[in-house]
């Protein structure tokens, strides 16, 4: 399982998204938690976030914006945004949603140390 190597203290964070970028092209949502489980889990996920993939970004969006995780399904919400790099190559992103709560440092923070634990645990 996945989430074996996960501490429990970061699975109270009920706003993560876990979206892989594999090298063939099955580019799938892998893992999820909390209330978006159902909505997308184990969907395609969008051209848009696979360019954000490509290019290596990290940010934090602070304000409201929408953002399209699967195509035809867009988010309105806070979200930050780190991609998985192992040995060189970018292979997924770690997304974190808010749609009530405003992005802090923290999440920052959570969604880089979780793409930089993915990345040795895909090494």
């Amino acid at each position: 399982k996945r989430k074996d190597w996960v501490p429990s203290a970061l699975m109270r964070w009920q706003r993560e998204l876990y979206l892989p970028r594999s090298l063939k092209k099955a580019d799938k949502i892998i893992a999820i938690s909390g209330s978006l489980k159902n909505k997308y889990d184990g969907k395609e996920i969008s051209d848009n976030i696979i360019r954000l993939i490509d290019r290596r970004d990290n940010f934090v969006e602070r304000k409201k914006k929408d953002i399209t995780i699967v195509d035809g399904i867009n988010e309105n919400c806070y979200y930050a945004f780190s991609t998985i790099i192992s040995n060189g190559d970018s292979i997924g992103s770690v997304i974190i949603l808010s749609v009530d709560k405003p992005m802090l440092e923290t999440e920052e923070k959570l969604a880089s140390i979780l793409a930089n634990i993915l990345s040795n645990y895909f090494c």
